[in-house]
């Protein structure tokens, strides 16, 4: 078996939405898990292809998928990926960026990420150095603006890959007429049509019960998890991986954490950020929000 399809981001861009929908369909095999960050993450790809593909169960089907968010800014995947598959498909969502960006600060917070005294403007001025950390991790969490370059990374990814490969959603479209998008995305894979089926929200609830919890669960560097991995062996620590009990805690210890909206002072000084990217944006690809 290959992969052949992934979602790569970008996060807080309602790619678990569509996530929710992929793997519902009977010619997709989605992982077993949302996100499996081989590619993205050093210490997982060195474990190679045999326990990438312990994630999969496929059935004949036609696609064999999978999402990593970390992917999109990633510098490393893209040629790890062609390495794998250079066929892959891939699947891009894009939600207009300052929102997208005070989304993902409000999830730093309420996920322990960012400290809570960290406003959002504090944040903007922190991008420099916390987009330079080489831990893809750490650059994803805090990464709020950098993220929302889209035309810079989908240029970058448009190196290894033709453009013909990829397919570019606006959030906002999944939002107004799945069903419309979803045909796209159908006729983009090659694949019969979706069954019709009611709209899918994902992802509202944007904080975490138990903070040490948290922690534990997505933390690489914890120190208990290190104890705890050398204790069991990689079979066992494969089998946890693949059940799922990981993404059902954490979806056990999410709440629903509301937030003050973004100023309108914030939104007019962060847009500067991003309006050279934009329009570079819909100049090639005829996107804009």
């Amino acid at each position: 078996m290959k992969v052949n399809m992934l979602i790569i981001g970008a996060g807080r861009s309602g790619t678990s939405s569509l996530y929710e929908h992929l793997k519902s369909h009977q010619e997709i095999c989605f992982s077993n898990i949302k996100e499996v960050p081989y590619f993205s993450i050093s210490d997982i790809y060195k474990r190679g292809k045999p326990y990438y593909h312990s994630f999969f169960k496929p059935d004949k089907q036609k696609i064999i998928a999978s999402s990593d968010t970390y992917l999109f800014i990633d510098q490393e995947a893209p040629e790890r990926i062609f390495d794998y598959n250079p066929d892959m498909k891939i699947i891009i969502m894009f939600r207009e960026p300052v929102e997208r960006s005070y989304s993902s600060y409000i999830y730093a917070i309420n996920n322990g990420h960012e400290k809570k005294t960290t406003t959002f403007r504090d944040a903007f001025n922190n991008e420099k150095e916390n987009i330079s950390n080489t831990y893809i991790i750490a650059r994803n969490n805090l990464g709020h603006f950098y993220t929302g370059l889209y035309y810079k990374h989908i240029k970058y990814w448009m190196q290894f890959f033709p453009k013909e490969n990829f397919l570019l959603i606006k959030t906002s479209e999944l939002k107004k007429n799945y069903q419309e998008v979803l045909k796209t995305v159908s006729r983009f894979l090659n694949i019969e049509d979706f069954a019709k089926k009611t709209e899918i929200k994902t992802n509202e609830a944007s904080g975490v019960k138990f903070m040490f919890l948290h922690k534990f669960l997505i933390d690489r560097n914890s120190k208990l998890r290190k104890v705890l991995s050398n204790i069991f062996s990689n079979s066992f620590k494969e089998f946890i991986f693949n059940s799922g009990i990981i993404e059902k805690l954490k979806n056990l210890n999410k709440k629903v954490d509301l937030y003050k909206p973004i100023s309108e002072d914030d939104k007019e000084f962060v847009k500067k950020y991003f309006e050279e990217d934009l329009q570079l944006l819909k100049d090639e690809f005829n996107i804009s929000f």
